[in-house]
């Protein structure tokens, strides 16, 4: 259990039902929600660690305290923002906006982001690495300016979306 790091993990969305019920990680939903708490994650954004983790602790998959632990991190946090003193929007961080969060240092973090994160799966016929001759990329098929299916489910509209930012050289059409 990570500890002290003054932070709480958060799931994304469905991801403990999905490791457990798609995935087939473990043989049962109390496992599930017993790994991800002993591997650090403090929230799940979605339901399964409400639904499981008491029958985890009773079935004595995780001990009382591990999830003690991930509620004083999420606890903690949300103190430190302020969650708990009145009206949200009278905090300092209650009406952060676009304004706070587009800025050119956040851009250039979400770039090293993505070029970290970047994982070929399959290389068929040796197409990458693309010539550095290349004038231009077409981006094809359905989806290809759907900006909404880009940033997938999440709440809030992006400021801006680019693809590939790591094919930056190039210039796109679609």
């Amino acid at each position: 259990m990570l500890m002290g790091l003054n932070r709480y993990i958060v799931s994304d969305c469905d991801s403990v039902g999905v490791l457990f019920d798609t995935q087939h990680y473990t043989a049962t939903p109390e496992e599930a929600a017993a790994s991800t708490i002993r591997a650090g994650l403090d929230l799940d954004c979605g339901p399964f660690l409400a639904i499981h983790t008491e029958n985890a602790v009773k079935g004595g998959l995780l001990k009382e305290e591990d999830v003690n632990m991930a509620l004083a991190n999420t606890i903690t946090v949300q103190m430190r923002l302020g969650m708990f003193d009145g009206e949200p929007s009278a905090q300092p961080f209650g009406n952060l906006g676009p304004r706070d969060v587009c800025t050119p240092a956040h851009q250039e973090l979400a770039l090293q982001a993505a070029r970290q994160g970047i994982v070929l799966l399959q290389n068929r016929g040796r197409t990458l690495p693309l010539s550095r001759t290349l004038q231009t990329v077409a981006v094809i098929g359905p989806n290809s300016d759907v900006t909404v299916t880009m940033i997938g489910n999440y709440a809030g509209m992006s400021t801006s979306c680019i693809l590939f930012y790591w094919l930056s050289n190039f210039k796109f059409s679609s």
